[in-house]
């Protein structure tokens, strides 16, 4: 299976997720301090893939 195919589904479900939350935060600078535990978890999944796929590339472009 190729990496595209294990990363999309993931980025699939959180661009759903954070386009459902658009519906009820307007995403503007004016939000800044709007905060649930649901954003937060969101955040931390998003940082979490972005480390996964950054490692991927890094082996693929042969770091060790």
């Amino acid at each position: 299976m190729s990496d595209i195919n294990l990363f999309w589904p993931i980025y699939r479900k959180i661009e759903k997720e954070v386009l459902e939350i658009a519906t009820y935060v307007h995403i503007d600078d004016t939000q800044l301090k709007v905060y649930s535990i649901h954003i937060g978890e969101l955040i931390v999944r998003c940082v979490t893939e972005i480390e996964a796929i950054s490692k991927r590339l890094y082996e693929i472009l042969g770091g060790n």
